[in-house]
Order: structure tokens, then C-alpha cells, then sequence
């Protein structure tokens, strides 16, 4: 258009672009070369494991990014960072924890993305049982749970039966 200097460029490809610029009029021809240089910024993706568990709790990250010229780990957990594509971290003490990927493309710009880790408070199982000492047939054994943070009980009498309640009375046969 000889009325307007404004030129659209879409879908440049990553790397140097050479544009040639040619204006015509009155059977004159004038030409220009130019280069747009693209760079395209990583996309950082990573695998994880699992996201929650109980310590010690252990996960497995992957590094799946798309391009980046290199590449941080901030597992939330100290100051540290790890560069490994694929390696394995445990967190002992309970909490919330943000993993981070960095990736670091063109002129060190770095781009980030990440998730969140929580590792469980441990429940500690405790209980008290009576009478001590059970007559059979008909007599039964009282428990009381004790537990401090649990969701779920399992117990295991020993004569093949168990229980799912949080405070059960079983009767020996």
C-alpha cells in the first residue's frame, strides 16, 4: 500500500527472518532487505510423582520443558537449587512446599512455571484396651483410641477379624 509504511509480519519462525520490502511505482522499482530476529522463550513443563504424602516423603521430577538454554530447580525447601533433568527429592519435615522450574531462554530471560507440594503431619497411634484378661465365650474387649491425627483406623484383632471404627469392642469366639 503506497499510502502507508505499516507492514503486518505473523508467524515469524525462531531465529533470523529476512523480509525483502519492494515498492513499485510508475514502472520503478525500489527494494529493501530486512531481518527480524525471533527468539522464542522456553516453555517450561516438568513431571512430578505425586503431590502429597507423609514424610519421609519422596518424589521423582522430570524435566519435560520445550527448548531453554538451562534450567533451575527451587524445591521450597531451602536455599538450594538443583539443575538435573531427572532426579529424585525427599522432604522430611511437614509443611507446604512450591517446586519451581526455571527456564532460561534468550538473553537470560527466564520463565517459570510450578506446583505445590504438601507433606503430611505423621499420626502417632496410641490406645488403651480392658479388661486385660478376657473370659471366653461372651466376654469382650473394649479399646480406646488414643491416636492423635489420624482419619482412618484399622485394627487388627489377631483371630483373623478387623475393624474400621475408631473406638471397637470385639468379642473373641
Amino acid at each position: 500500500n503506497d499510502t502507508s509504511f505499516e507492514t503486518q509480519v505473523t508467524e515469524l519462525g525462531s531465529g533470523a527472518n529476512t523480509f525483502t520490502w519492494t515498492i513499485t511505482k510508475n514502472g520503478c522499482a525500489v527494494s529493501d532487505d530486512v531481518v527480524i530476529t525471533y527468539y522464542v522463550l522456553p516453555v517450561p513443563l516438568f513431571g512430578i510423582s505425586g503431590t502429597n504424602g507423609c514424610p519421609p516423603f519422596t518424589i521423582e521430577l522430570v524435566n519435560e520443558s520445550i527448548g531453554g538454554d538451562r534450567f533451575e530447580w527451587d524445591l521450597g525447601d531451602s536455599n538450594d537449587t538443583v539443575s538435573a533433568g531427572t532426579f529424585t527429592h525427599t522432604y522430611i519435615t511437614p509443611g507446604s512446599y512450591t517446586v519451581q522450574l526455571t527456564a532460561y531462554g534468550y538473553a537470560d530471560i527466564p520463565v517459570v512455571v510450578d506446583t505445590l507440594v504438601t507433606v503430611y503431619e505423621t499420626p502417632v497411634a496410641n490406645f488403651e484396651f480392658a479388661p486385660d484378661t478376657i473370659y471366653i465365650p461372651g466376654q469382650f474387649l473394649s479399646c480406646i483410641n488414643e491416636s492423635q491425627g489420624g482419619s482412618a483406623y484399622l485394627w487388627d484383632f489377631d483371630d483373623g477379624t478387623t475393624d474400621t471404627t475408631k473406638n471397637p469392642a470385639h468379642v473373641y469366639e
